[in-house]
C-alpha cells in the first residue's frame, strides 16, 4: 500500500473486538438497551505521517464516531487525527 497520511493523521484498520455489558440486575426496557452497551473500538495503525509519535502496528483505542472512512485495495480503513486517540495499548 502506498499511502502516507497528512501530518497529524493516522490510517487505521479496525480490529474485530467488541465488548458489551449490561447494568447489574436492573430491568432495562428494550428502548433503553442501546444506551447501556459499553463498546471498545480497537484499531491497528497501518500508515503514519513522517513525524508521528506512533508506530505502524500500534494498537490504539478510538471513539467509535471519529474519523473518515476510506477504501484502499478493497479494504476499509479509517483516517483519524492523532488528538482523537483515546490511548495506545502497550
Amino acid at each position: 500500500m502506498n499511502f502516507i497520511p497528512n501530518e497529524g493523521l493516522l490510517l487505521v484498520l479496525k480490529d474485530k473486538i467488541e465488548v458489551e455489558e449490561k447494568i447489574g440486575s436492573l430491568y432495562i426496557p428494550e428502548s433503553a438497551k442501546e444506551s447501556t452497551k459499553i463498546r471498545q473500538d480497537i484499531y491497528t495503525i497501518k500508515a503514519i505521517s513522517d513525524n508521528s509519535k506512533y508506530k505502524i502496528d500500534d494498537k490504539i483505542a478510538v471513539d467509535r464516531v471519529t474519523g473518515s472512512s476510506v477504501s484502499i485495495d478493497n479494504i476499509d480503513y479509517l483516517v483519524i487525527r492523532e488528538e482523537d486517540l483515546l490511548g495506545r495499548f502497550l
